[in-house]
């Protein structure tokens, strides 16, 4: 099921509801989501039921939360930008659209009609996340994702479309920044105000799921 109530962050998340996604191509090597569930796939028959419960005018507890303004966020567990999530969101955010459902998400960014299309949306929040400001860096952890000028870039242009930008420095692992003090100011003056940080943390099982090559080069991050 892809529609479904969000418990995560230890319910810090002031949105309730969450869609989850098809698997993500950015496919950053410590992504808890990929090493979960690679094969993971968006149940588009979830789509239908906002269709119906905006018809009908009734609901579940899902429901209660959208018709009352709450979004639904995209997602927590893939990128709505990714290639592989490309035509899926399209067709979501027409049919939340269409069901008076505002959308939030979390991103790093990725097809530049599925962000523009995003951004021409009524003012919501986009976490954006940011984990090295280092392009060959990035292109070793998340391969299929922008890099850091790019992400700076979807910062400035959700702010001057007036949406609420909060940066995920999440993993935060200070051996991915070149200069974490002028990355900082960079985000700032691409109009950014709001930050979450976490460590990286990653189970047992999601590291046993790790290639062996990956296992090795993260083995002195992770306890």
């Amino acid at each position: 099921m892809s529609l479904r109530l969000y418990t995560g962050e230890y319910l810090t998340s002031p949105i309730p509801v969450h869609f989850g996604l098809n698997w993500c191509t950015h496919a950053c090597r410590y992504c808890f989501a990929n090493l979960n569930r690679p094969d993971r796939r968006a149940d588009n028959n979830d789509l239908a039921m906002l269709v119906k419960w905006r018809r009908d005018g009734k609901g579940p507890l899902e429901w209660w939360y959208l018709s009352r303004g709450y979004p639904l966020l995209v997602a927590n567990d893939s990128d709505p930008f990714a290639r592989s999530n490309h035509e899926t969101f399209l067709e979501l955010h027409r049919v939340a659209t269409g069901a008076g459902v505002r959308l939030a998400y979390q991103t790093k960014g990725g097809d530049r009609e599925a962000e523009d299309m995003a951004i021409a949306g009524p003012p919501t929040l986009f976490y954006i996340s940011l984990t090295s400001d280092d392009d060959a860096m990035l292109a070793d952890l998340e391969p299929g994702a922008p890099g850091w000028p790019a992400r700076l870039d979807l910062i400035h242009r959700c702010k001057a479309a007036g949406h609420h930008v909060v940066v995920g420095l999440n993993p935060l692992v200070p051996q991915w920044w070149r200069d974490i003090d002028a990355a900082l100011l960079a985000m700032r003056d691409a109009g950014a105000r709001h930050l979450w940080h976490g460590d990286l943390h990653l189970s047992r099982f999601q590291i046993a799921a790790m290639s062996d090559g990956h296992r090795k080069r993260y083995a002195g991050l992770i306890d």
